[in-house]
């Protein structure tokens, strides 16, 4: 993400997964990686700055491991 311009805010770390905060110019992004029995879920929500992040992944993809 910092290689296309996207600045890391935060990240945060626990038994759960990883949770990061970029922003770039007026959008923020919530980028969040838990580990499934199967599968590594990949949630990703961008949002416009004004509309703030709620720390929830509004929208899902889910990416089987090695993908």
């Amino acid at each position: 993400m910092p290689g296309n311009g996207w600045k890391l805010l935060e990240e945060t770390q626990g038994s759960g997964g990883i949770t990061e905060f970029f922003k770039k110019g007026s959008e923020d992004c919530t980028v969040t990686v838990r580990h499934g029995w199967f599968h590594t879920h990949l949630y990703i929500v961008i949002t416009p700055t004004h509309a703030g992040a709620s720390g929830t992944p509004a929208t899902a993809a889910t990416m089987p491991a090695g993908s």
